[in-house]
């Protein structure tokens, strides 16, 4: 059994910066730099363009992702699993339990001011709900220690779910795209990428810009979509032909109404 703390952190969303232009000429004609987001308000793009010629631009992203670890709905399931994997999990050993017996008594006497941890400081900050997050946790892990049951396994797993449900995981990813000039209208400038078909399925990049005609100074929306040019082969062990070629929207106005829940934060790795 997994019995995970995380501490709660501050997340500050870093992009090249402005609002989607920086000069009027430059913006008019080209992507320049600024920021795009999607629907759901948990994925936004940073980019930064630059002239190659007045038809082809280079263009670097730094992509940020905020996702729910667990869902509710997904309990049952987890559960499930849970029980299937009871059999064969290892009994937590003496050693184990005295430590989380050392570790329990010392955060109950800590959280209720009987005594005085080395960082008192670092204490002091730890939030109402991450006391008691902590502390169900730790009683949790010893209930399994005083009796190795299915049944109080599996309500440390329903913590643990519990606790995924209500934790975000920030991830990043960077890559760049050169993309060339076209008109989706009269006026209009879009720029769509300059890409060759990759990989196993050939998956090409058919992403673009698009200038927003509602602005009234210029600003940019980006659409990104991935097509497996090749149906009859695999990637990651899943057939080319059920590749998700679904188009996704971002929009250069942050969707103000959409929130993640987070109680908790945890950077994933890259």
């Amino acid at each position: 059994m997994r019995t995970t703390f995380f501490a709660w952190v501050s997340l500050v969303l870093v992009v090249f910066g402005g609002t989607g232009v920086s000069s009027p000429a430059a913006a008019q004609e080209r992507p320049d730099r600024g920021h795009v987001f999607n629907a759901e308000g948990n994925e936004a793009l940073a980019f930064r363009c630059v002239p190659v010629d007045q038809t082809i631009i280079e263009c670097e992203f730094a992509q940020t992702m905020v996702t729910k670890m667990a869902k509710p709905e997904d309990l049952p399931e987890v559960l499930r699993k849970a029980r299937e994997s009871f059999p064969h999990e290892k009994k937590l050993s003496p050693e184990d339990c005295k430590k989380f017996a050392e570790a329990g008594e010392l955060i109950d006497d800590v959280l209720a001011g009987r005594k005085v941890p080395p960082k008192a400081d670092a204490v002091s900050k730890i939030d109402p709900r991450e006391r008691v997050a902590m502390r169900a946790q730790m009683a949790a892990s010893l209930k399994l220690c005083a009796e190795w049951s299915e049944v109080n396994y599996l309500a440390a797993v329903s913590l643990l779910h519990e606790r995924e449900c209500e934790t975000c995981t920030i991830s990043t990813h960077t890559f760049n795209l050169r993309m060339r000039r076209q008109y989706a209208g009269v006026g209009v400038p879009k720029w769509v990428t300059v890409a060759e078909p990759a990989g196993p399925c050939g998956v090409i990049s058919v992403d673009r810009f698009e200038a927003d005609e509602t602005t009234s100074t210029r600003k940019w929306n980006y659409f990104s979509r991935k097509i497996a040019t090749i149906k009859t082969g695999k990637q990651f062990g899943r057939p080319c032909a059920e590749y998700d070629e679904t188009e996704e929207a971002f929009n250069w106005l942050w969707p103000d109404a959409n929130r993640r829940d987070c109680t908790y934060l945890k950077f994933s790795p890259i």
